[in-house]
C-alpha cells in the first residue's frame, strides 16, 4: 500500500467509519472498474471496528491510507481531497458499490466539456442487504435546471459524483458545520465557478443503511430546517449555527430514529417500487418503535391501495 499519491489526473475519495460490514463489497467494486488509472484514497475517520485491518488486507498499489481521528464525513473528504494531487475527484461511500463504468464515463464528460466542474448521475437504492429497493432518476438533468432548483431538495446524489479537485478547493471545500448536508451546502457555492450535469446513467448503488443519519424529511425539527435553509440562501454557515444543528439532531432519540428510518423505507417501497408486503413490514417494525405516530398508521392504510391509484397519488403530492 503505498504512502503517496502517484496520480495527478483521477483520485477516489472514500471515508470510512465503521464501515467493517459492506467495506470490502465497496472496495472490490472501486478496484474492479474498467478504468483502473486512479489513486484509492480511504480516509479512515477514527473507526473502531475491523476496518483499517480489511483495508490493510488489500495490496493493491493504488490503495492509500490516511488515518485520523474521528471528525464526521467532511472533514475526511477535506482530508482526502487534499491529500490528492489530481485533477478529479470522485466521491464514493464504504456502503455502497460503484457500477463498473461509472469512472470512464463520468472522466470522458468532464474532458470532453471543460467548462463543466461536476458530473452526477441517477443510483440504484438497495436495502440493506443489498437487495432492490427502487431505481433514482434526478429530476433535475441540465446545468439550467440544477441550478433553478439548488435550494429545493439537493439536485445531486453526493454518492454519484466526480468533480474538479481544484474547483472544489476554490469553492471553500466542505463546510465541517453542516452536519448532513455538507454536500448540498457545497454545490451552492461550487455552482458559482462552473457548470453542473446529471447523466441518465446510473453510476451506483446506493445503500439504505438503518446505521446512517436518514430520517423521514417530516421528523426534522422546524427549526433545523429554517436553519439548513437560511445557511443554503446564504452559501455558508457558522460554527454557532452548526453547533446548533447538531444539538436538534440529538435531540431525536433512537427510537424515532428508528421508526423514521424504517418508515422512510416503507414509502420508498410503496412509492418508488410498488411492494406493499416488503412496506407493511416496515411499517410494523416503525410502530413497534412508535406506536402512537399517525403518519405511519396512514402509511399502513396506503399499502392495501392497489398500485394505480397509489402512483396517482403520489404524482399528485410531488406535483
Amino acid at each position: 500500500m503505498n504512502n503517496k499519491p502517484k496520480n495527478n489526473f483521477l483520485s477516489v475519495v472514500m471515508p470510512v467509519y465503521n464501515a467493517e460490514k459492506y467495506l470490502r463489497e465497496a472496495m472490490d467494486s472501486v478496484i474492479s472498474q474498467s478504468y483502473t488509472q486512479f489513486d484509492f484514497i480511504i480516509v479512515n475517520d477514527g473507526s473502531t471496528d475491523n476496518s483499517e485491518n480489511i483495508i490493510n488486507s488489500y495490496k493493491d498499489e493504488r490503495i492509500h491510507l490516511v488515518s485520523k481521528p474521528n471528525g464526521g464525513v467532511a472533514s475526511a473528504l477535506n482530508a482526502g481531497i487534499l491529500y490528492s494531487e489530481s485533477k478529479y475527484i470522485i466521491r464514493f461511500d464504504a456502503d455502497d458499490v460503484c457500477l463498473p463504468d461509472r469512472f470512464q464515463d463520468q472522466i470522458n464528460f468532464l474532458e470532453q466539456n471543460p467548462e463543466y466542474v461536476l458530473i452526477g448521475g441517477n443510483v440504484i437504492y438497495m436495502d440493506e442487504a443489498g437487495e432492490f429497493l427502487f431505481d433514482f432518476e434526478n429530476k433535475s438533468k441540465t446545468h439550467e435546471e440544477i441550478q433553478l432548483n439548488m435550494l429545493g431538495d439537493c439536485p445531486v446524489v453526493h454518492s454519484s459524483i466526480c468533480y474538479k479537485r481544484l474547483a472544489v478547493i476554490e469553492a471553500g471545500l466542505y463546510n465541517e458545520f453542516a452536519f448532513t448536508f455538507e454536500d448540498h451546502l457545497l454545490w451552492t457555492r461550487l455552482i458559482n465557478i462552473g457548470k453542473f450535469y446529471n447523466s441518465d446513467k446510473y453510476y451506483i448503488k446506493v445503500r439504505f443503511n438503518a446505521a446512517s443519519v436518514t430520517l423521514d424529511a417530516k421528523d426534522y425539527d422546524p427549526a433545523l430546517i429554517k436553519l439548513k435553509n437560511k445557511a443554503l440562501q446564504s452559501q455558508n454557515i457558522n460554527e454557532e449555527e452548526g453547533v446548533k444543528i447538531k444539538y436538534l439532531f440529538s435531540k431525536i432519540n433512537n427510537q424515532v430514529k428508528k421508526s423514521s428510518f424504517h418508515r422512510l423505507l416503507a414509502k420508498k417501497y410503496l412509492w418508488n417500487n410498488y411492494n406493499p408486503k416488503l412496506a407493511r413490514q416496515n411499517v410494523y417494525i416503525a410502530l413497534k418503535f412508535q406506536k402512537l405516530n399517525y403518519k405511519t398508521w396512514i402509511l399502513l392504510l396506503l399499502s392495501f391501495l392497489p398500485e394505480g391509484f397509489i402512483r396517482l397519488l403520489y404524482k399528485k403530492v410531488k406535483s
